[in-house]
């Protein structure tokens, strides 16, 4: 799908989107993104996306259903960022979609409007893409990913492209010339924690008198302005963005996480790895102090800064921003021929969203699993009742027969010892009684407990935004309606089961 777009001067008072899109005018975006709250990837990738858009002329507008800081930073900027999709006064030109979830909540809202979805992870649910007609492109950051498009979910290899990450040389500005010997060291990551990687890379640094630092998430020191600190450092590990950042502003930079080592980024090996983004498929080593200490000592300060050179060649934000604007235009096109029907687009969006995403089993597992517990804890609870209006029963009894044995007794002038015989085995009986009401009590403590915990969890999964997207697309038909009957089949089931088994 590759259509060429004669490149016109904006018109004022544009039409359709296709005419728009046909004049190369400015487009309207939306973009998508499970979180702005914190400092991940995809988040900064969304930051400098619209922004980048902005800059271009383009009309982006950020939809999350977890706003945070980043969000704030896009909006200062002038890009709005909304967590309701209802928000919106009109269709966008173009869906920008990262993650399934809020992808298919914009794709429900604008039926019409064509997407691209971009996978930024091989291995995240998150980014595990969906399959709808109203996606007419995917988009892979590196070869790893693209194999999770083509060999893992399917996809036409004709719908799949690679672009590049890239990184906005405006805000990662180059460092002076390195030293001829490092002496600061970044550990910059928000994987990196005390109980893995950390104790490694602090020993192999002392080793070269190199003093390490962290920024990451993951070691509690979560790096707000990684661009203010990196121009300070000599040698930086991490991978992926971390390292590509690293690379542009000139740090020695070497590849590696807690589950092994890629190495020193050399001219040899910069291409290699910019293709797989710097992450988890070049790592083909595994992590020891020693190997560490090895790459360390390939340090060489020219050579990082041809490397940095290449990079912000090659990796600087405009190209991105043209090559995806390129494809907005191309989906938009060819989705003007190849839309499909309303009912199609429905079917796929019903089965995507309850057959795809872990989180929605899970929430109608827990749901379920409540069912059953307060099931259980209800009929513990009236067979412990039953049983202790059944022992306070006997003990009247027993007390009242033994009153009545007694006064027998001695008008008979008896002995006690056909009293105490009697009494013995009353006492037994109700022994008895009492231990089979402990075990239900027992059992009781149990259920609640369970009970309690399923709703412990069910409340955190309520809370989420995950889940505010799942009541929103709960309201529309078919998704609704498959929903409805995922949660119930759920709870009829754990209630035949308890049913067929009860203690």
């Amino acid at each position: 799908m590759r259509i060429e777009v004669e490149q016109t001067p904006a018109a004022t008072n544009l039409g359709s989107t296709a005419q728009r899109v046909e004049n190369a005018a400015p487009l309207e975006i939306l973009i998508t993104n499970i979180t702005l709250a914190s400092r991940s990837g995809t988040e900064t990738f969304t930051r400098d996306l619209a922004l980048g858009l902005l800059r271009e002329g383009h009309s982006p507008t950020v939809f999350t259903p977890e706003p945070g800081a980043i969000a704030d930073e896009i909006r200062a900027a002038g890009v709005p960022v909304l967590a309701n999709l209802d928000a919106f006064a009109r269709p966008p030109d173009v869906i920008h979609a990262h993650h399934g979830l809020p992808a298919l909540a914009a794709i429900a809202r604008f039926p019409g409007t064509p997407a691209i979805f971009v996978v930024h992870d091989r291995r995240q649910w998150t980014d595990v893409p969906p399959l709808h007609p109203s996606i007419a492109a995917y988009v892979a950051v590196d070869e790893n990913v693209l194999d999770r498009l083509l060999v893992e979910r399917g996809i036409d290899q004709r719908k799949t492209r690679i672009i590049h990450n890239a990184v906005d040389l405006d805000r990662f500005r180059p460092r002076p010339p390195l030293p001829a010997q490092p002496r600061r060291a970044l550990v910059f990551s928000n994987y990196a924690r005390e109980d893995d990687l950390l104790p490694i890379l602090r020993e192999a640094c002392r080793l070269h008198g190199i003093a390490l630092d962290v920024a990451g998430a993951g070691a509690g020191r979560q790096c707000e302005h990684p661009e203010e600190i990196l121009g300070n450092q000599d040698l930086v590990f991490g991978k992926g963005r971390c390292a590509l950042e690293a690379l542009a502003v000139g740090c020695a930079v070497v590849v590696c996480d807690s589950t092994g080592i890629a190495g020193l980024v050399g001219e040899r090996e910069l291409r290699a790895w910019r293709r797989l983004n710097f992450g988890a498929r070049t790592i083909t080593r595994p992590l020891s102090v020693r190997l560490i200490a090895d790459e360390i000592a390939r340090y060489d300060g020219p050579q990082a800064h041809r490397v940095a050179r290449r990079i912000r060649e090659e990796a600087a934000l405009p190209r991105q921003i043209s090559a995806f604007v390129e494809l907005y235009r191309e989906v938009v096109l060819a989705r003007r021929d190849e839309a499909s029907s309303p009912e199609t687009n429905a079917a796929a969006l019903a089965a995507e969203i309850v057959g795809l995403f872990p989180p929605w089993r899970q929430f109608c597992g827990v749901a379920g699993n409540l069912a059953m517990a307060q099931d259980r804890g209800a009929w513990f609870e009236q067979q412990t009742t039953l049983l202790r209006e059944r022992l306070d029963a006997v003990e009247l009894q027993v007390d009242a027969r033994a009153r009545a044995m007694a006064e027998e007794l001695q008008r008979q002038g008896k002995d006690g010892e056909a009293e105490a015989a009697e009494r013995e085995l009353w006492q037994r009986s109700l022994a008895d009684l009492r231990a089979r009401a402990d075990w239900f009590e027992g059992r009781f403590e149990d259920a609640l407990a369970e009970r309690d915990a399923a709703r412990l969890v069910l409340q955190q999964i309520e809370a989420s935004p995950l889940y505010r997207l799942r009541q929103a697309l709960s309201r529309l038909p078919l998704v609704g309606s498959a929903l409805a009957w995922r949660s119930g089949s759920s709870r009829r089931r754990a209630a035949r089961l308890f049913g067929a088994h009860k203690p």
